[in-house]
């Protein structure tokens, strides 16, 4: 796709990726032939990991949370 694109002549400057560890080879192997493109990862996921990392922790963070919903 990134060939297809380069021959239309559109410049692609970053790219956002899952950041499952299913794809870190393929991250890896377009990171390395596509050193001028970011590749950035999926903030959707990045969110739900750090929320559920939260919901993890002491149950004063969970009335923290609550409270502020």
């Amino acid at each position: 796709m990134l060939e297809d694109l380069k021959k239309k002549e559109i410049t692609v400057c970053a790219i956002v990726i899952d950041s499952a560890s299913a794809y870190a080879t393929a991250r890896h192997r377009l990171r390395i032939s596509n050193r001028s493109v970011v590749f950035l990862p999926c903030f959707a996921y990045q969110f739900n990991f750090c929320m559920g990392e939260i919901f993890k922790e002491p149950l004063e963070f969970k009335t923290s949370i609550d409270c502020a919903i």
